[in-house]
């Protein structure tokens, strides 16, 4: 319900452990923890999170992939 998914939201720690979340690497899982930190002056920044690993490594894959390089 609504109310519950609330309180979840603002006190309970984020945690990955339906099984929808077992192919997520785990840089990603670190991006989106650091994204959904409560704590706005501890939240990954949009300057931080575009230069996180997640991202480096999705641009350094594409960037091969128009070089034609597996």
């Amino acid at each position: 319900n609504q109310k519950e998914t609330i309180r979840m939201t603002l006190h309970d720690p984020l945690v990955f452990d339906l099984p929808c979340w077992n192919k997520v690497s785990e840089p990603a899982k670190n991006l989106i923890t650091g994204l959904m930190l409560k704590d706005a002056n501890k939240r990954t920044t949009l300057k931080a999170a575009l230069n996180h690993e997640w991202f480096t490594r999705v641009k350094a894959v594409q960037a091969a992939e128009r070089q034609g390089i597996d």
